[in-house]
């Protein structure tokens, strides 16, 4: 995403018009003297999701964008999200969250008011270089729920699923097609490009769980998940 500094600038004329068609998420605030610790638990978002925390503050409001660095998979699940923010100024403030959500590329219609908190901070800051001191994003949580979304096309198998020592993967696109299969924290495990409507791949050295396949054509992008055994 492109220009952050900028778009954090004029976030708030975009608050009144933003139709984000999501739903509301719970932002927790904690304050310890001049250090806040916001926090987010058991928020629904993509699995292939790679946040990066971004903070700013504009007037009374501290505005923290999640911006999405991973990739765009075929399913959801369940993240715990949070920043730590040190040498906050004295006063009484708005918390709001945005995060980076599809569809891609942007820059600017793709980010989405999640929820708002309010807090204070009683302590007198002697310091006024306000800055991110940390960040932390879970693992994917729970068993990621996989959906049919708009940008996926029909036209991709595998089989066996769930595998064992290996998968035949089968796509109608005769184009040539860059084969990538990941693990559900967004690691490419495997990459390789093939003219081929059919390949075999070898996943006996995965590790059993679920991963998704992402097949990338001339004409049409594919997601389907599998599991190993």
């Amino acid at each position: 995403m492109k220009n952050i500094e900028w778009f954090l600038l004029i976030l708030p004329l975009f608050v009144s018009g933003q139709n984000s068609g999501y739903p509301p998420e719970t932002i927790l605030a904690d304050v310890h003297g001049d250090t806040l610790f916001l926090h987010e638990e058991n928020v629904v978002r993509n699995c292939g999701a790679l946040y990066q925390m971004k903070v700013r503050l504009q007037s009374d409001t501290l505005y923290w964008l999640q911006e999405d660095k991973g990739v765009v998979f075929g399913c959801d699940c369940i993240f715990n999200l949070a920043v730590t923010v040190d040498s906050m100024p004295t006063g009484q403030f708005i918390a709001a969250a945005w995060y980076t959500a599809e569809p891609y590329p942007s820059p600017y219609c793709d980010t989405v008011l999640v929820g708002t908190t309010p807090f204070t901070v009683w302590q007198v800051n002697p310091n006024t270089g306000l800055h991110k001191a940390g960040q932390a994003q879970s693992d994917c949580q729970g068993t990621p729920t996989f959906t049919r979304d708009r940008r996926r096309a029909s036209g991709i198998s595998v089989y066996p699923d769930p595998a064992t020592d290996r998968i035949r993967i089968t796509v109608k696109d005769p184009s040539a097609k860059i084969i990538r299969i990941y693990d559900l924290q967004g690691r490419c495990l495997s990459e390789f490009t093939t003219l081929n409507k059919t390949s075999i791949v070898d996943v006996s050295h995965y590790p059993s769980g679920i991963y998704i396949l992402a097949v990338t054509g001339n004409t049409a992008a594919y997601r389907e998940k599998f599991s190993r055994k």
